[in-house]
């Protein structure tokens, strides 16, 4: 968390602050559950979002001029 900290309010790239976002909230479901666990819909979901995310940072940073 502090790494994408750091980069959205160095850079402020939106792929950092979406995952920060799922990162919150991957934790507060785990946290909001009994077992401290996600279920596997929820675990399935946060996975795609995750995936998405990561697909979307490597297509911006493609898009960057070096």
């Amino acid at each position: 968390m502090r790494e994408l900290t750091f980069i959205v309010d160095t850079h402020n790239y939106a792929w950092a602050h979406n995952m920060k976002c799922l990162l919150q909230a991957a934790c507060k479901e785990a946290s909001k559950s009994t077992e401290k666990r996600l279920s596997d819909k929820t675990f399935a979901n946060l996975q795609r979002r995750y995936r998405n995310i990561l697909t979307r940072a490597e297509k911006n940073s493609a898009d960057q001029p070096t």
